[in-house]
């Protein structure tokens, strides 16, 4: 009986070891499961991140082509009228090459030929006025695709940054989710183990029970049979 009993007491204290280990596991395990989860959260955050960005990425260069085609039509529209206040200077140089007496030859010939130079000097001092205009948009355009270019210089180098950093996640995400597997394995295996414990701590109790039982029936006197009874 001694021996079965001190194998209880044995097997109460493995039992409470392994009880107290279990919850050193558990909490470790609610620990990893909580950081895992922290870390989904923050992967997700930069996924959404990086997909943003790269969407801004792409409105800039979308924005840069806009700008680019804008400006090839201010340099043609810039040179087509250049080319026309070229004429129209030609054609000022050619009325001022015709002599005062062949205009004086006839009143029309004259008042023709001064409305004829002023329609020049009106084109040309429009045309003046438009490509100034041109000129201004123009470099006010290249301003604006210096502003994307270094807007779109930022984001690709922000997209790397996040690319880094959710790299970074993801390895650190694996880790402690092979950790948590490890964890919930050596979870299983002190529960396997306890319950195993548990288990034989029930059968030795169970034969103490039926051996004191049965020592109680051998020594109870009322199960010792009488002399002369014939038993």
């Amino acid at each position: 009986i001694n021996d079965r009993n001190t194998k209880i007491q044995e097997l109460e204290k493995e039992i409470a070891a392994y009880e107290n280990t279990l919850v050193e596991i558990g909490t470790e395990k609610k620990t990893l499961e909580s950081e895992v989860q922290r870390l989904d959260v923050s992967r997700k955050k930069l996924g959404a991140d990086i997909a943003i960005t790269e969407n801004r990425i792409e409105s800039a260069e979308l924005t840069l082509e806009d700008l680019g085609g804008e400006i090839v039509d201010k340099e043609a529209r810039i040179a087509h009228g250049r080319g026309a206040v070229l004429k129209s200077l030609k054609g000022l140089y050619v009325l001022g090459e015709v002599t005062l007496v062949e205009n004086l030859l006839t009143s029309e010939g004259l008042h023709e030929a001064w409305l004829e130079a002023d329609k020049l000097r009106q084109l040309e001092k429009a045309l003046q006025s438009e490509i100034i205009v041109l000129t201004e948009t123009k470099t006010a355009l290249t301003e604006n695709v210096r502003e994307v270019e270094d807007q779109r210089r930022k984001l690709t180098v922000l997209r790397r940054d996040l690319s880094g950093q959710k790299s970074v996640l993801d390895q650190t995400r694996k880790e402690q989710a092979t950790l948590l597997s490890q964890t919930k394995n050596k979870e299983s295996e002190y529960q396997k183990l306890l319950n195993e414990k548990q288990q034989a701590k029930l059968d030795f109790e169970q034969e103490l029970r039926d051996f004191e039982t049965a020592l109680e029936f051998t020594l109870d006197p009322s199960t010792i049979p009488s002399p002369g009874s014939g038993t």
